[in-house]
């Protein structure tokens, strides 16, 4: 046996001693490894890890699971459910940054697990496997599993709503998936009430994209179906177009495909067919009375702000500068899928070749195709954008990949293999020798000349080492599994170790010591022009936000005794008329990734300090 043929052994994950609880467990494990490192070692990240962390603590101190608050204040950005979890946590582990981000690392192993059955059932056990190897070594991924923001939750039930509507029309009489439609009631039910919860995390997007996908896909399937009953075979509307031998004819029979598939009669049966009733009954018994109890106690507050502003107001206006090209997702999914986006480009080859061809896993191309397409289409003519918003449409793009190592693996015939595998290494290769460049010149500009993590560029080169000569020897499969290896590596390496020396900079933590350590009594905080949302984690005490120089002066006013204000020395420049002249400068620090420096000012001396002014401070404070 050759080296070729011994890997292939080695990597042979259908085999029948490679069982699927072993592969389980073993996506479980590299769940822990990558998402669990050093997990809370890191403080909070502005701004959002902040806000809804701070937000699940002020829901436990108010002993109140239905109304958000956030700064003493009502918060109407996201629905409850991620709150929860994190109130669930910090019961056992404490108000600590591991308890924050604990659920987010859970759900996408949860999502992992979830991928896998997806792969199983859509294709076969090997590409489920590599579809959950994949997905945990997405650098995005792994970035999202390992934050305190509502993400991981959404895509969990999303996609598990899709792995119920795929195992509830499975006909067990033939290995791949090839739909039995329509589903059951009860089939429905269940996929609607995962859809309902992810309602409770992010509102209306939980179910109306999902279903969209799901939509889009009964259109799609059915007319290949009916097709391929009327000619008795399938001339797939794709491959139409670009066989036809006329450019007007192919744009012709692209209409007439389009239009035939949205038909109103059609596109209004598909809909019902999806049981529309069902799926409102299942919100209004899962989500509706938390909707119901939040209208009631805010007298319609938090649905007004929630649904007009962080729902419609996002997607019709750019807010908080989230703005973006069409095409952003695109170059969002090439940089949140490193390193195996080096396939992406023969993996959506592969998959199109596969659905043109009629192959028999055709249903399953297709799903995911539309589960891709459907939310980074949506997505895309959205005004905000944010890289997070695609996050539910990874695992798809996670089974495009593996749907491609299984065919590679397997040796198909008429796929140039060494040609795509020598431009992944070679593009991998080229991030290795950029991350040796520009990290040390990143380090200097920002950290003050903290030493660059040079292992980031020596990873992906080494990386590309190896699985060039596996690549040029004929062991695809253990370059294959270089790949797989290196998306771990690299994740945990970045987010695990790599990151403490940049979280050392980060100092709203120092100063909110400062203002407890410095309280005569109840301490009042403001803000003007920087307020980091982490200050009210660390600090537990809310904060005013000073809009103009007037209310600066105003609040030493009302609060003589005890009035702290957090600013910039550049504002504090601004701000000499309107301050008095007795201030204490408490501490000063270099602001987090920016060329200027924070200031946190009292009108007080403090224990065991010497008194201060700001005109000393000017001289022995400059910006460094």
């Amino acid at each position: 046996m050759d080296a070729s043929d011994s890997s292939t052994s080695y990597l042979d994950l259908q085999s029948p001693a490679a069982s699927r609880t072993w592969h389980r467990l073993l996506l479980v494990c590299l769940g822990i490894l990558v998402f669990g490192t050093n997990l809370g070692a890191t403080r909070l990240w502005d701004v959002d890890e902040a806000i809804f962390s701070q937000t699940a603590v002020e829901m436990m101190q108010r002993r109140d699971l239905v109304t958000p608050y956030y700064n003493g204040q009502l918060f109407s950005h996201k629905p409850p459910l991620m709150y929860w979890c994190q109130i669930a946590a910090f019961h056992v582990f404490g108000q600590t940054e591991f308890a924050a981000r604990l659920f987010s690392a859970l759900f996408c192993i949860g999502t992992l697990l979830v991928t896998y059955e997806l792969g199983c059932t859509l294709f076969n056990q090997r590409t489920g496997l590599w579809a959950g190897l994949a997905l945990g070594g997405c650098i995005n991924f792994i970035v999202i599993a390992r934050a305190a923001t509502p993400d991981a939750h959404l895509t969990f039930f999303c996609t598990l709503a899709l792995l119920i509507l795929v195992r509830g029309t499975r006909n067990p009489a033939v290995v791949c998936w090839q739909p039995m439609l329509p589903p059951q009631w009860l089939t429905y039910a269940a996929a609607y009430a995962c859809m309902a919860l992810a309602t409770l995390v992010k509102g209306p997007v939980g179910i109306v994209i999902p279903m969209a996908v799901w939509g889009m896909f009964l259109l799609i399937e059915q007319d290949l179906v009916a097709r391929r009953k009327l000619r008795g075979n399938l001339p797939v509307a794709f491959a139409e177009g670009i066989a036809s031998p006329s450019r007007f004819q192919s744009c012709l029979q692209w209409a007439t495909w389009f239009l035939r598939l949205f038909w109103p009669s059609n596109f209004l049966l598909t809909v019902w067919r999806m049981r529309p009733i069902t799926a409102i009954v299942a919100v209004l018994v899962v989500a509706g009375p938390w909707y119901y109890l939040v209208g009631i106690r805010t007298n319609g507050a938090f649905l007004r702000e929630f649904f007009l502003v962080q729902n419609l107001g996002r997607a019709s206006q750019v807010m908080e500068s989230h703005r973006g090209p069409f095409f952003y997702y695109l170059i969002a999914v090439c940089i949140g899928t490193f390193p195996w986006c080096t396939l992406i480009w023969p993996a959506m080859l592969y998959v199109t070749r596969s659905i043109r061809r009629d192959e028999p896993a055709r249903a399953g191309y297709v799903l995911i195709s539309c589960w891709a397409c459907v939310w980074i289409g949506c997505l895309s003519v959205v005004a905000t954008k944010l890289s997070s918003f695609i996050f539910p449409a990874y695992p798809a793009i996670a089974l495009g990949f593996a749907a491609l190592v299984d065919a590679l693996l397997r040796k198909e015939a008429n796929l140039p293999v060494v040609i795509w595998l020598r431009r992944a290494w070679r593009t991998i290769a080229f991030v290795g020798v950029t991350a040796l460049v520009a990290l040390p010149i990143v380090m200097r500009l920002l950290f003050d000349g903290e030493n660059a993590p040079i292992l980031l560029g020596l990873i992906p080169l080494i990386a590309a080492v190896v699985g060039w000569r596996y690549s040029e020897s004929g062991q695809i499969p253990r370059a294959i599994g270089t790949l797989a290896v290196l998306g771990a590596v690299f994740g945990v390496t970045t987010l695990g170790f790599a990151v403490l020396p940049i979280d050392a900079h980060k100092n709203t933590h120092l100063f909110a010591a400062s203002i407890q350590d410095n309280s005569p009594g109840t301490p009042h905080v403001a803000t003007y022009k920087y307020s980091p949302p982490s200050l009210v984690f660390y600090s537990q005490i809310a904060f005013d936000r000073l809009r103009s120089r007037n209310d600066v002066a105003r609040h030493f006013q009302d609060y003589p005794v005890g009035a702290f204000l957090l600013t910039t020395e550049k504002q504090v420049a601004e701000l000499t008329d309107y301050l008095p002249g007795d201030l204490v400068v408490l501490r000063t620090e270099r602001l987090f990734l920016k060329q200027d420096n924070v200031v946190l000012l009292c009108r007080r001396t403090p224990v065991g300090e010497s008194r201060q002014t700001l005109a000393s401070h000017s001289t022995q404070h400059p910006l460094r």
